[in-house]
């Protein structure tokens, strides 16, 4: 109302002034000022993605992981519940940025919110990440990117998604398989105790790529402890360990976080 009322003050102080030539000017506002409401709510839209562009990834990882607390998996067992910093550092990534990265330094995240070893793994490594300054953790979604098998009649077959296509696996996963073959385990499935060799290697989630100076330094995959209880947690012991152990990668990475002065 008060933008109305300027205008319409603007209009009449314009006709007292001008007089005849109100009516030209009348009809250059009319074609200028949309034009100016145009360009302030293209600069306002701007302004506010470019405010928000630095947690994006940030609060989008948050939602993607915590929108599954206290439901259901396909088979009956409840998502560990995990709690995510907003202002945690992913960064979301496709597989140009994790050649890059596997070129230089970094670390990356192999999973998704759906996998349990997933939920848990990665709290212990955002805290790590925390308590070593590390503004980056590199994160590819691999939830659609692999091939799946079971084993039916004795043989092993694709297994297939909700709407019943085969799990086939991506052309970009099995070049990665390729790009990591000596980092990773052949790909085997059990079934009362008998092993079926599917015949190639396995990027299992979640998986840690830790990365310095173009040379992987380990890729750890596995989560302490060979059974989760139901609550998903782990005992302080076993976190520790993880903790430990993600720790002493990115020390070799990026060095210590202790500053002169600093208690560490």
């Amino acid at each position: 109302m008060k933008c109305y009322s300027v205008l319409f003050n603007l209009s009449n102080m314009c006709y007292n002034i001008l007089g005849r030539d109100y009516m030209k000017l009348k009809k250059i506002l009319l074609i200028i000022i949309p034009i100016i409401v145009v360009l302030i709510s293209v600069f306002l839209v701007f302004k506010f993605i470019s405010s928000n562009k630095n947690i994006t990834d940030a609060v989008k990882f948050k939602n993607e992981y915590e929108s599954l607390n206290g439901k259901e998996t396909e088979f009956g067992r409840k998502y560990k519940t995990v709690e995510i910093s907003k202002n945690n550092p992913i960064k979301y990534i496709d597989y140009d940025k994790l050649y890059e990265i596997l070129d230089s330094d970094g670390i990356i995240y192999l999973g998704y919110s759906k996998c349990q070893e997933c939920r848990v793994a990665i709290e212990v490594l955002l805290d790590v990440a925390k308590a070593n300054n590390v503004d980056k953790v590199y994160y590819l979604d691999m939830e659609n990117e692999r091939d799946s098998y079971i084993v039916e009649d004795g043989k092993l077959v694709l297994s297939k998604d909700l709407d019943g296509n085969e799990n086939k696996g991506t052309d970009n996963y099995f070049k990665l398989l390729e790009k990591l073959d000596e980092y990773l385990s052949d790909y085997i499935v059990m079934v009362e105790d008998k092993k079926y060799e599917v015949g190639e290697k396995r990027i299992f989630t979640p998986s840690f790529i830790f990365v310095k100076n173009g040379k992987i330094l380990g890729i750890e995959v596995s989560i302490v402890g060979s059974e989760l209880e139901e609550d998903q947690e782990l005992t302080k012991e076993e976190y520790d360990e993880l903790f430990s152990t993600y720790e002493d990668y990115i020390l070799d990475i990026y060095g210590s976080a202790c500053t002169t002065g600093t208690l560490c």
